[in-house]
């Protein structure tokens, strides 16, 4: 079940006929479920403020739980009898996700306008509690890529102390989910150049 808000103003354009809806606008959405999943939105836009300028921000917040994932490729099987009441969420995983994106415009001359805009972007996914394909298939990933003896990464650092980083990692006794990440990105930038 979900339960939402959604706020939002806007200052009128008037009795000039403008192509924009609006001088500016600010809007704020959130939602939630029962489940953990939830989402917050805010955006601003100015697209008539000041004149010859439009303006835009956008900032974006999200947890996507019991999210589908049924192993890496598309050869993966699914196995009904992998879900039981000890593991409901076997081919499930949470994904969180955040976003923050602006623009700004600036009429040259006529319809002509120059654009700069930027955005940034992070999705993070964890396992559900209880077994799950994906962190089985991510823990055979990593170990199988970084702990490898053709391990490109063997050539910079230190073997053993990422093969450290990867047992304390699987094994629960810390988390080393960014380090690993980052080892991993390295890793395939090694293979690729």
């Amino acid at each position: 079940m979900w339960g939402a808000f959604h706020f939002g103003r806007y200052s009128p354009v008037g009795a000039v006929e403008r192509p924009e809806d609006n001088l500016a606008s600010l809007s704020f959405d959130a939602g939630a479920s029962t489940q953990g999943s939830y989402v917050v939105l805010a955006d601003a836009r100015a697209p008539a403020w000041w004149e010859g300028w439009r303006a835009g921000l956008r900032l974006t917040a999200a947890r996507a739980n019991r999210l589908g994932y049924y192993g890496l490729g598309n050869d993966t099987r699914y196995s009904s009898d992998s879900l039981t009441t000890a593991g409901p969420y076997f081919y499930r995983v949470s994904r969180t996700y955040v976003a923050a994106r602006a623009t700004i415009q600036r009429r040259v001359v006529g319809p002509l306008r120059a654009l700069a805009g930027a955005a940034v972007e992070r999705s993070d996914f964890r396992a559900l509690p209880g077994p799950s394909v994906f962190r089985t298939d991510l823990a055979s990933y990593v170990e199988g890529t970084l702990c490898s003896s053709s391990a490109r990464i063997n050539q910079h650092l230190d073997t053993a102390a990422i093969a450290d980083l990867v047992a304390e990692h699987q094994a629960g006794a810390a988390n080393h989910g960014h380090a690993l990440w980052t080892l991993l990105t390295l890793e395939v930038f090694l293979r690729e150049n």
